[in-house]
């Protein structure tokens, strides 16, 4: 189970944090807590990824991690590594929201990953 949207607001975080069980918790960077829940749930032995924000037919904001179609390649990889580099603990990464990006044709969008890590990191899409 992905308890997804978490670094907004510390005590929800922390209460979500603290639900036992193996959970995944996908963390959104460079909001104001990430990195304090990020570790947080890395010590009490929790997953963490990250909740990559990506363009979406809802035109929800995503703030300056937001991954869209209009972006050329490196400034896709450039935006969606800084987020990675951004939280400790991280071993995969998720989407959701309605998403527009992995909706459109691969061919007209920078929808590659780069080269993330060794061992490579897992991926989820939630619609």
């Amino acid at each position: 189970i992905i308890i997804d949207d978490i670094g907004y607001n510390r005590s929800q975080g922390l209460a979500a944090i603290n639900i036992s069980g193996n959970l995944t918790y996908a963390i959104i960077p460079h909001s104001p807590y990430a990195k304090f829940l990020a570790t947080t749930a890395h010590q009490q032995q929790k997953e963490v990824i990250l909740h990559a924000p990506m363009s979406n037919i809802h035109d929800h904001p995503m703030g300056k991690s937001g991954l869209t179609e209009n972006m050329v390649e490196a400034a896709f990889h450039s935006t969606l590594l800084d987020s990675l580099a951004s939280l400790p603990h991280i071993i995969g990464l998720n989407n959701h929201m309605g998403l527009l990006l992995t909706q459109m044709p691969v061919s007209s969008t920078p929808l590659t990953l780069p080269p993330l890590s060794s061992p490579p990191l897992c991926s989820t899409s939630v619609p």
